[in-house]
C-alpha cells in the first residue's frame, strides 16, 4: 500500500476484456474510476494537491480462482481507498475486504466479513487512519520496506536467512506436474527466525519448477538471502522470495529487472543494493 485516499468517483468507465491477455480474459476486463481526492488520508505524495483527479483501476473478478465478484466503485459514491502505485497506474488494494465506503457525515462502512474491519462501521474515518498511523509508529520498517516488513511480522512463519549452495541441482522427479529440483545448501546466518524455527547447519533446498522462465538456476559457491519455507519436512527455495548475495556484499533479488511485475511482490525488491549487513542491522534496529 502507499496512500490512503478520501475520493469522490466522479466517473466509472468498463474495459473489455482484452482478448490476447489471458489474465485480463479470466478477470472479465476491468473498471476504471476517476476520482475527486478529497483528502490524503495517509502519505500525501510530495506536489500532490487537494482536491486533484486520480485514475484508479479494478479488476472485474478476483479470488484465487478469479470467480469472485469485486466491489467495483460506483459514480457518486465517497470512499476511503488504500491504494497501490505500480508503473504509474494506481490500484485498489485489497477491494474485498477493505472498502469502506463514507456518509455525509464522514462516518465509514465497510464490506467485510471480518470482524476487526467490520468494527470501524458507523465510526468516523480518522478513527480507522489514526489507527494506520499507530501501526507505522509501531513498525519502523514499514514506511519504506513494506514488503520486508509483511515477511518479518509477529505471526511471520518463515526464516530469513543467508546460505551458500554447496552442491549442484539435482533432478528428483515430478510432483503435480512440474519439475522438482534439489540442491545442497549450507547456513551462513540467521537474519530473522520465524514460527517454524531455526534450520540445521545443512540441508536440502527443493524448488518446482512451475514455469521455465521463472525457474531458480543455482550454482555451487553462490550465496542467497532467502526466506525459508518449510512444508512436510522439506525446505523450499522459491525465486520470489529469494536474493543472491554478489562478491560485494550487495543483494540483487532473483527476479528482478527480468521480470518486474513478479519482482514487484519481493520482499527483496526494496533492497537491492544494500548489503547483507546492511539488512541485518535495519531488522535489527527495528526490533
Amino acid at each position: 500500500m502507499h496512500t490512503f485516499v478520501l475520493a469522490r468517483v466522479t466517473k466509472t468507465q468498463r474495459w473489455l476484456p482484452d482478448l490476447s491477455d489471458l489474465s485480463d480474459l479470466y478477470r472479465g476486463g476491468r473498471q476504471r474510476a476517476t476520482l475527486e481526492v478529497l483528502e490524503w488520508a495517509y502519505n500525501q505524495p510530495i506536489g500532490a494537491q487537494e482536491p486533484t483527479t486520480i485514475e484508479l483501476i479494478q479488476n472485474r473478478l478476483g479470488g484465487c480462482t478469479l470467480d469472485e465478484q469485486t466491489n467495483l466503485l460506483r459514480a457518486g459514491g465517497v470512499y476511503l481507498l488504500p491504494l497501490m502505485l505500480v508503473e504509474g497506474e494506481y490500484y485498489l488494494m485489497g477491494d474485498m475486504d477493505v472498502l469502506f465506503e463514507a456518509d455525509e457525515q464522514g462516518l465509514i462502512y465497510s464490506h467485510s466479513d471480518f470482524e476487526a474491519l467490520a468494527a470501524y462501521d458507523g465510526k468516523p474515518w480518522e478513527t480507522l487512519m489514526e489507527d494506520v498511523r499507530a501501526i507505522v509508529r509501531d513498525d519502523p520498517l514499514l514506511p519504506a520496506y513494506s514488503k520486508l516488513a509483511r515477511m518479518l511480522r509477529p505471526d511471520a512463519s518463515m526464516t530469513l536467512t543467508e546460505i551458500t549452495i554447496t552442491g549442484p541441482e539435482t533432478q528428483t522427479g515430478e510432483e503435480y506436474g512440474h519439475t522438482i529440483k534439489v540442491r545442497q545448501a549450507q547456513l551462513e546466518r540467521t537474519l530473522f527466525t520465524g514460527s517454524q524455527g531455526k534450520l540445521p547447519t545443512e540441508f536440502s533446498l527443493k524448488t518446482s519448477v512451475w514455469r521455465e522462465d521463472r525457474e531458480i538456476v543455482t550454482q555451487p559457491g553462490e550465496r542467497y538471502l532467502l526466506f525459508v519455507d518449510q512444508y512436510e519436512g522439506e525446505f523450499l527455495m522459491e525465486g520470489n522470495r529469494a536474493a543472491i548475495v554478489n562478491s560485494d556484499g550487495t543483494v540483487t533479488p532473483v527476479y528482478g529487472e527480468k521480470d518486474p511485475g513478479w519482482n514487484y511482490f519481493s520482499p527483496f525488491s526494496q533492497l537491492a543494493g544494500m548489503t547483507v549487513e546492511q539488512v541485518q542491522l535495519m531488522i535489527e534496529k527495528a526490533g
